[in-house]
C-alpha cells in the first residue's frame, strides 16, 4: 500500500499572476525585425516595475545592428512605461550579445544607463 504524499502550501506565498503582464503589440513588432526571433517581452510591477525584453538574433547580424535594435526598443518601452526600469538583451546562441538598460529610481535616484 502506497503512503499518501503530505502537501505542503507555503501561507505567505505569493500570485505573481497579477503582477506580471505582456504586452504582445511591442513584442510582434520585434518579430517582424529583420533578423529577429524567440522574442520574450514581460511587464512586471514587482520591484518597482520592471520591464523585460530578450530576442534572439540570427548568426549574420553583427554586434553594432544587435546594439542599435536593443536601443531602439529600449527607448520605445521607456517612452511607453515611463516609470519602469528597462531591459532589452539581444542574444546570440542563448548568450548575451547586446543589451541597454535604463534604470529607474535606484537609490532614490533618478537614472538612466546605456
Amino acid at each position: 500500500m502506497e503512503t499518501p504524499k503530505e502537501t505542503i502550501i507555503d501561507k505567505d506565498a505569493t500570485d505573481k499572476s497579477d503582477t506580471v503582464k505582456h504586452d504582445e503589440d511591442i513584442q510582434k513588432e520585434i518579430e517582424k525585425e529583420k533578423g529577429a526571433s524567440q522574442v520574450s517581452l514581460i511587464v512586471t510591477e514587482d520591484g518597482g516595475g520592471f520591464v523585460i525584453l530578450d530576442f534572439e538574433v540570427d548568426d549574420k547580424m553583427k554586434k553594432p545592428e544587435a546594439k542599435q535594435l536593443a536601443e531602439k526598443y529600449a527607448n520605445k518601452l521607456e517612452e511607453k512605461y515611463k516609470d519602469y526600469s528597462i531591459d532589452a538583451q539581444a542574444r546570440k546562441g542563448g548568450d548575451t550579445f547586446a543589451q541597454v538598460t535604463k534604470s529607474k529610481w535606484l537609490f532614490g535616484l533618478w537614472i538612466s544607463c546605456r
